[in-house]
């Protein structure tokens, strides 16, 4: 009939209509913070899982796999996917890409997304003939393990020390104590390790820092030990400390921290500060696993960090870091952290500074 006619005539207008539209990605709020500023960086950078989601989701369509971060439209018209990596192309190149379109023909109808910012594991930027891991094979104890990698230490590195530093926005997204209300800081007794910084260059010193803390009576954890490591291994600085409240449980199990340890000490936590500010120069590096928590313990800002939890997270995901005992007997082939008396601060910190020599030294990234 004419009506179904009609009828049958507007499905395939639609249906026209809908096939010379092109798929499109549009981001969601989640997606937006991704974006890149005017300086180059962004408020939460995306994870290579995130792109995973979205490479998947165009392929098999609606399901477990649609992203979070953005929404694809007209999913269905897509008849390929196909990805495009740049190689050497970071944020800081962001403005080459406003012309990326012309640079090459064959994509000028389709429409890119704004410049993002994507957060990579290390091993995603490692040589091909790169070994990730040092050749300590007949030694298994850490007190030979350490013997070797203490002769070691003194290699060249082939990496920048600079390289491994953490921007301003990962100490953000990585929760490190930054300045952001001074006043509020300064109740809660927070101090900065230098009163002036100096830019920091290959030649810039590195220390390790390993604390360990207790909880106590206003039901937070509280330090109770603090180590410090130079490049060459040898401890310059090591001390228990006596909480200012009362301490309800030692974490011994984590800690190694017990009564008897701390029964005649009288170190304060403002002593440890003024020790430390007297100890580092003005470009020095500290090292650390988690070094938020240290930082954060010690009541200490300091700009100049290296986070062996971000530059060895193993499974690309910020939230779920690979712990140090793992990173020490993967990549040092170091037994940590054994038996049932705790942490041992000095070892942990030792550990620590191993991994980022190992990380200079390797280089397990294009510098």
């Amino acid at each position: 009939t004419e009506e179904e006619y009609s009828k049958l005539k507007l499905f395939l207008k639609k249906k026209k209509k809908i096939l010379k539209t092109f798929p499109r990605i549009l981001l969601n709020a989640r997606g937006q913070l991704s974006q890149l500023n005017e300086c180059g960086v962004s408020e939460s950078p995306l994870l290579p899982s995130d792109l995973n989601e979205l490479i998947l989701y165009s392929v098999y369509g609606p399901g477990k796999y649609a992203p979070k971060w953005s929404s694809l439209e007209m999913q269905c018209n897509l008849n390929q996917t196909c990805v495009l990596i740049i190689d050497g192309c970071d944020v800081k190149t962001k403005e080459d890409l406003s012309n990326f379109n012309n640079s090459l023909p064959m994509f000028s109808k389709y429409k890119f997304l704004p410049p993002i910012e994507v957060e990579l594991p290390p091993s995603w930027c490692a040589d091909d003939d790169t070994d990730n891991s040092t050749s300590i094979t007949d030694e298994k104890a850490t007190e030979s393990a350490l013997t070797t990698q203490k002769e070691n230490v003194e290699k060249k590195e082939i990496c920048s020390r600079t390289r491994l530093l953490m921007s301003l926005n990962q100490m953000m997204i990585h929760n490190y104590p930054l300045p952001t209300n001074k006043r509020q800081f300064a109740m809660d007794g927070f101090r900065f390790t230098k009163s002036h910084y100096l830019p920091v260059t290959d030649e810039s010193p590195m220390y390790a820092i390993d604390c360990e803390m207790c909880y106590t009576s206003i039901g937070r954890n509280e330090l109770t030990r603090v180590s410090i490591v130079n490049e060459q291994l040898d401890v310059i600085y090591e001390s228990f400390v006596k909480p200012t409240n009362k301490i309800t449980n030692y974490l011994t199990v984590y800690s190694g921290i017990t009564a008897s340890k701390l029964k005649d000490v009288k170190t304060t936590l403002a002593d440890v500060q003024e020790d430390i500010i007297n100890l580092l120069s003005p470009d020095s590096i500290l090292i650390g696993q988690s070094l938020n928590c240290d930082l954060e313990a010690l009541k200490l800002f300091h700009p100049y960090i290296i986070d062996t939890s971000v530059i060895f997270n193993l499974n690309g995901n910020k939230g779920s870091k690979s712990k140090l005992k793992l990173l020490a007997k993967n990549f040092l082939d170091m037994n940590i952290q054994c038996g049932n008396l705790g942490h041992d601060s000095i070892e942990d910190s030792r550990a620590t500074m191993l991994l980022v020599q190992l990380k200079l030294c390797k280089c397990m990234f294009q510098c």
